[in-house]
């Protein structure tokens, strides 16, 4: 269902228990909380809606109007935008009444934690259209973001739709949409990514996979065509900005959308939103050894770390060593590609770490803990304890 017909069966709802109805005054009234206790319903009826009887607050309670239930009930999303429109209308007509149920709600609810209480509050300010209160809710949202409150940016992906249209629309906003839409929340993809740099730093990372070969650089390309893997800032859009021998550019892109550039010859730099920079090196991909005959080097997705693939010998059984693995975003990558292999020759004779750096070891720890990928490696050489004394013990 789209939102267009949500919020017009939400309509059509409300309508149905008639203009007049105590119940639908009461559900007006208590649109604005961010949950409605049964205590929270007792003081607006007596106080807002004392017309109504008892009986009112129990079918409020178990009404078509409700999401979820427990201990407090919250409304259906469709059901609270179109509470608060007319909650809004109502408050041209009686104002009094409006304006005793907002300080009745913030009394009840004056125990609850701090960001509870921001979100009535931002709520009843959508209602009184309190331009300033909005921006300076936003505004104390993103300090409070930029400072590390715990919790705050699952708090936004819960509660993005139901906050103020005019909180969406500030800059401060824009930028709350993007922690916001990285916790599930729905949100309009904007044009413009690199206004959101204050919070890429705290975004949760994403791999971006590239393909480069000496003069071009495939940006998002599809897992099978990627030389390199990276890890950037998950933004609505996507950004980064690149630096190589035909300039210095930004490329913004939407999630599935595959970018192909002339890059020149020369080394590629690109620069995520977080300010994390990645040197990227033209790879030819697989080749066979010059004077090697049956030798394989295959260069894997690594990010910008290292990680080869060399087989030998009988093409049906051959001899398989993994040298290194590079960066944990590139671990789903390199399941795919060893998940590749044939059911009957789904091994590795020798995995090397040549050392413990995440650009080569943390793929083969997001590979070592895949419980689900079917590979048997018969040897791992590293750098341990175990490798390392072993010639000085041959010696003695």
């Amino acid at each position: 269902m789209s939102e267009a017909e949500a919020l017009l069966e939400a309509e059509i709802l409300l309508d149905s228990y008639g203009e007049s109805s105590p119940l639908l005054h009461l559900a007006l009234l208590s649109a604005p909380a961010c949950r409605v206790e049964p205590q929270l319903l007792r003081r607006l009826r007596l106080v807002c809606v004392p017309e109504a009887d008892v009986s009112v607050e129990q079918e409020l309670w178990f009404s078509e109007l409700v999401n979820s239930r427990g201990r407090t009930i919250t409304y259906r999303e469709s059901v609270v935008t179109v509470m608060r429109r007319r909650l809004r209308e109502l408050l041209l007509q009686q104002p009094q009444r409006v304006r005793q149920a907002r300080q009745i709600m913030m009394q009840v609810h004056a125990h609850l934690p701090p960001l509870l209480i921001m979100e009535d509050r931002l709520a009843w300010a959508e209602v009184f259209e309190e331009r300033e209160d909005i921006q300076t809710g936003a505004q104390n949202l993103l300090r409070s973001l930029l400072m590390g409150r715990d919790g705050l940016d699952h708090w936004l992906g819960r509660v993005w739709h139901g906050l103020p249209g005019q909180l969406k629309q500030l800059p401060e906003g824009k930028q709350l949409a993007q922690v916001a839409a990285a916790r599930g929340a729905s949100i309009d993809e904007m044009d413009d990514a690199p206004q959101v740099q204050d919070v890429a730093h705290v975004l949760p990372p994403v791999p971006l996979l590239l393909r480069r070969d000496e003069i071009r650089l495939g940006i998002n390309v599809p897992p099978q065509e990627a030389t390199h893997v990276i890890e950037i800032p998950d933004t609505r859009p996507l950004a980064v900005a690149l630096d190589s021998g035909s300039g210095f550019q930004e490329v913004v892109f939407a999630v599935g959308e595959s970018r192909d550039l002339e890059v020149g010859s020369g080394m590629v730099t690109l620069r995520t939103l977080a300010g994390d920079e990645y040197e990227l090196e033209a790879v030819i991909g697989a080749e066979t050894a010059a004077g090697s005959e049956g030798l394989e080097v295959e260069l894997l997705p690594a990010g910008d770390g290292t990680s080869l693939l060399i087989q030998a010998g009988d093409p049906s059984s051959p001899v398989r060593i993994l040298v290194d693995c590079g960066r944990r975003g590139a671990g789903r990558l390199l399941e795919e590609r060893l998940g590749q292999l044939e059911p009957d020759s789904s091994y590795l004779d020798l995995m090397v770490l040549t050392h413990i750096d995440d650009d080569r070891i943390g793929g083969a720890l997001a590979l070592l803990e895949n419980d689900k990928l079917e590979l048997e490696i018969r040897d791992i050489w590293f750098n341990g304890y175990r490798h390392l004394a072993a010639p000085q013990e041959r010696e003695l």
